[in-house]
C-alpha cells in the first residue's frame, strides 16, 4: 500500500508544481491585461483590480490595454474578448480560469461573473483573501508564476444578498460573490446586481408602500383596526388591513410605479412592518384563523 499512496501523493501534487507562465519576475511586469475594446464597466473594474491587487503582492504594475493594441509580454484576457468569446460560461454568473503557456484567460457569463472570476483567481492563484470590509489579506511575492488552470464554477444560489448599501459593503460582496443588496448607485460596476429602490428601503415595506401620513385621512379603513380602533401605522408598530375594499389595488399600483421609474430594478420587497398590531376586524380575523397565520 505505502508505494501506491506515494505514487497517488506525486500525482495531486503534480498540477501544483506545473508552471504555465510568469506574470511577474523579480517584481518586474512580464504580462500585460488585456479588455475588448468595448468592455463593460464591471470588466473594466475586474482588470482594474488584477491590475492593483497584482501590483500589491509583487510591486510590479502590468500594462492594461485594449484588443488589438501592442501587448507585452505574456497575455491576461479578461472578460468577453476574440479569444474567450467560444469559452464564455452559459450561466449569467458562471466563471472561468483557463492558462496555459500561451494565455491566461478570465471571463464569465456576463460582465459580473468576470468580475467575480477575477476575485476567484486572485483568491486561488495568488493566495489572496477578503477577510473583512477592511481587510485584506495580501501576500508578498516577487515573481508570480501561474500554473495550468482550467477552472470553472457557477453559484448554486440565484441569489446571495446582505446589506450592503455602503460603498466598502458592496465592494466586499462582490469581492466574496454576493449579489446584493446593494444600492442603486452600484448598479453600473456591479453588473447590475439587486438593490433595494430608495422609495421602498429595507424589507418592512408595508408603512412605505402605503405611508400613513399619504392615505390615512382618505382611508381609514386601510390600517388596522387594534382594540376597537383604527391604527395610525409606523415602521415598527401597526400593519396594514389587507382585506380592506381597495388596498390591494393601491397597493398593487405603487409597487408597479416604483419598477417602472427604474427599468433596472430587479426587487422590492412587499413585506409586512417589523413588530405588531395586525388587524382585528372580521375579515382579517376570519382570515387568520382559516390560513393559521396574521394578516
Amino acid at each position: 500500500m505505502r508505494p501506491r499512496s506515494l505514487l497517488l501523493s506525486i500525482a495531486l501534487l503534480a498540477p501544483c508544481l506545473a508552471r504555465g507562465a510568469t506574470l511577474v519576475r523579480e517584481g518586474e511586469p512580464r504580462a500585460t491585461i488585456i479588455t475588448a475594446q468595448d468592455a463593460g464597466t464591471p470588466v473594466q473594474l475586474a482588470a482594474a483590480e488584477l491590475q492593483r491587487y497584482i501590483a500589491a503582492i509583487s510591486g510590479a504594475k502590468l500594462p492594461l490595454v485594449k484588443e488589438g493594441e501592442a501587448v507585452s509580454g505574456f497575455p491576461v484576457y479578461v472578460g468577453k474578448t476574440s479569444i474567450s468569446a467560444a469559452l464564455l460560461p452559459r450561466e449569467p454568473e458562471g466563471l472561468l480560469i483557463r492558462s496555459d503557456s500561451k494565455r491566461l484567460i478570465i471571463c464569465g457569463g456576463s460582465d459580473r461573473g468576470t468580475l467575480y472570476a477575477a476575485y476567484r483567481f486572485l483568491e486561488q492563484a495568488l493566495g489572496c483573501r477578503w477577510l473583512t470590509r477592511q481587510t485584506d489579506f495580501i501576500p508578498s511575492r516577487k515573481t508570480l508564476e501561474v500554473p495550468d488552470l482550467a477552472f470553472q464554477s457557477a453559484p448554486s444560489f440565484t441569489m446571495r444578498t446582505f446589506v450592503g448599501r455602503t460603498d466598502d459593503r458592496q465592494a466586499w460582496g462582490m469581492k466574496v460573490g454576493l449579489n446584493g443588496q446593494y444600492d442603486a448607485k452600484h448598479a453600473a460596476s456591479s453588473g447590475n446586481c439587486y438593490y433595494l429602490p430608495q422609495a421602498i428601503q429595507g424589507c418592512h415595506a408595508y408603512h412605505q408602500i402605503i405611508p400613513t401620513k399619504l392615505y390615512y385621512e382618505a382611508h381609514p379603513e386601510w390600517f388596522p383596526l387594534v382594540n376597537g380602533q383604527r391604527f395610525r401605522s409606523s415602521g415598527d408598530t401597526g400593519q396594514l388591513c389587507v382585506t380592506a375594499p381597495g388596498l390591494a389595488a393601491e397597493f398593487a399600483r405603487r409597487v408597479i410605479e416604483v419598477f417602472d421609474q427604474d427599468p433596472n430594478l430587479q426587487m422590492v420587497s412587499i413585506s409586512p412592518n417589523d413588530g405588531y398590531g395586525w388587524c382585528e376586524d372580521r375579515k382579517s380575523t376570519r382570515l387568520n384563523s382559516s390560513h393559521r397565520t396574521v394578516s
